[in-house]
């Protein structure tokens, strides 16, 4: 599995790896790549806790909202409902 070198943030809407473009799988809390990390076998690829998945895709600075087409900007919210993401509002 070759990684790309730069991560692809924007996948996040889409629950796919923003290094490897792989479907990720819900594991409860968090969502994780099925594929191995190059360096690293006992870990995944790449793996994030759905809160934060939620906040860069809402933070307007973040590369995961900023990179999306404004047509993918007007789902995020739809988007994170589905994931059954929780947002911590303060």
């Amino acid at each position: 599995m070759v990684i790309n070198e730069t991560r692809k943030w924007q996948n996040l809407l889409y629950c796919k790896c923003p290094n490897c473009d792989a479907k990720m799988e819900d594991k409860i809390n968090y969502f994780a790549c099925p594929n191995e990390h190059e360096t690293d076998p006992g870990r995944s690829c790449f793996f994030i806790k759905k809160e934060k998945a939620a906040s860069y895709l809402l933070d307007k600075n973040h590369p995961a909202h900023f990179c999306l087409k404004p047509e993918e900007k007007d789902k995020i919210e739809e988007v994170i409902n589905k994931m059954n993401i929780k947002i911590n509002e303060s």
